[in-house]
């Protein structure tokens, strides 16, 4: 009895002990929002519009589920010099186009609003180790919706 009471004691310690190292570690600083957009290539993971668009007859709300695969594999890379790459990945949906397009990017001071190209501007919704998920908001006489009409775009792409 003795014996199993002191390997309990001793894996209850090793257990605290590990529990301790592990909330310690917590204190290691996070890192900003454009560390983490500049860390490494994003590939698009998820993409909604809210309302549903009507595309003759059908409400799309899953755009991702209506993409070619050829936009399923493109990439795009942040560097922290404030310029970026997209590239088209290994399947092309237009053969004409150039493999890589550069854009810049800047977020604003308190890391919400990331804009592209100075013109694009999208609300920061998740940026950390593995996601980055952003939304824009677009009038409907924009891309082919109800004029007037406010959709969201939501886009989660990862790593």
């Amino acid at each position: 009895m003795k014996k199993s009471t002191l390997v309990i004691t001793l894996l209850a310690l090793f257990a605290i002990s590990s529990c301790s190292k592990k909330d310690d570690s917590s204190t290691t600083p996070t890192k900003t929002k454009a560390e983490y957009l500049t860390s490494g290539t994003w590939n698009i993971k998820a993409a909604s519009i809210n309302p549903g668009l009507d595309m003759g007859g059908i409400t799309i709300t899953d755009l991702y589920a209506v993409m070619q695969s050829c936009d399923k594999d493109n990439t795009r890379k942040f560097n922290t010099n404030g310029t970026g790459k997209d590239d088209e990945g290994a399947t092309k949906c237009n053969a004409s186009e150039p493999q890589t397009t550069d854009f810049t990017w800047v977020f604003d001071s308190s890391q919400t609003k990331l804009t592209e190209n100075g013109t694009d501007v999208y609300n920061v919704l998740q940026l950390d180790a593995s996601t980055c998920k952003v939304s824009m908001v677009v009038d409907g006489a924009d891309c082919g919706g109800t004029p007037g009409v406010k959709y969201t775009f939501t886009f989660t792409s990862g790593h």
